[in-house]
């Protein structure tokens, strides 16, 4: 009878605690719900407004030409075209990045790994993005490794982590500015540095450039809109492929930002 009583209060003892960690467990969940629950208002919230404005550039632009289309001259209508360009371009770049940021916060972002050479991707980038900087007489200098660098990435991701740098490095350098690049070896892993001698950016606001919709007191030397999206995204990026970012900055002076991928290959998640 009293083994029977010690295996009941034993037996009551071991769901009581399992009952326990479940209802932890749930609390924990419920936190997590309603911490994704406020990123998401927060995230639609301020997605809502930067979508207003440029959408409401295009609306009083194409209303302007359709009551009166024979009352602008062909300058006019350029100008006005070309402002309508860049809100529709800004409107769909945030949407882009919101719909990569739905990806992450649900745990779908997917690599497709495959080998390649890491110094050749930075070069046909650089290639990619020297359009923007030449319009505004900006150089891209590069220096590269000793010998190729074989490695297992996501390339289309990569491409986008790196064009997010550079970009922002001619968006806020003025004319004329050098921007570096380079790609070295150290500790097992490749590191790719962007580095601008541009405005720099003040020290209380770098250690939150990497988080969602931050932007800077900072602004682009040539009214480019930022939707404060893209640093997120290409820490996200990185992380998934077992790196790391950085930032380092003098106000006034420029800024570097850097990511760095591991050699040995990382599980597709």
């Amino acid at each position: 009878m009293k083994e029977q009583e010690a295996f009941n209060f034993d037996e009551l003892t071991r769901l009581n605690n399992e009952l326990v960690n479940m209802q932890r467990e749930l609390a924990k969940k419920n936190q997590e719900l309603d911490h994704l629950n406020k990123l998401k208002n927060q995230f639609l919230g301020i997605a809502a407004h930067d979508l207003r404005n440029p959408l409401g550039i295009i609306l009083g632009f194409t209303d302007l030409m359709k009551d009166d289309p024979a009352g602008f001259n062909e300058t006019e209508v350029k100008d006005m075209l070309n402002r309508i360009h860049t809100a529709g371009k800004f409107m769909l770049g945030l949407i882009t990045d919101l719909l990569d940021i739905a990806n992450i916060e649900s745990g779908s972002l997917e690599l497709n790994l495959s080998e390649h050479n890491l110094d050749t991707v930075v070069r046909d980038n650089i290639a990619m993005n020297s359009l923007y900087a030449r319009a505004k007489n900006i150089p891209i200098n590069y220096s590269p490794p000793a010998g190729e660098v074989k490695i297992q990435i996501d390339r289309d991701k990569i491409d986008q982590a790196l064009t997010n740098y550079l970009t922002n490095a001619i968006k806020y350098s003025f004319p004329g500015a050098a921007i570096d690049v380079i790609l070295e070896i150290t500790g097992g892993m490749a590191r790719i540095t962007v580095r601008d001698h541009g405005q720099g950016i003040r020290e209380n606001e770098v250690e939150k450039l990497f988080n969602a919709f931050q932007r800077s007191s900072t602004r682009s030397t040539a009214g480019e809109p930022s939707t404060g999206l893209g640093l997120y995204i290409v820490k996200k990026i990185v992380e998934t492929h077992g790196g790391e970012v950085g930032v380092g900055s003098i106000f006034g002076q420029g800024s570097q930002f850097w990511f760095s991928l591991p050699l040995n290959p990382v599980p597709s998640k």
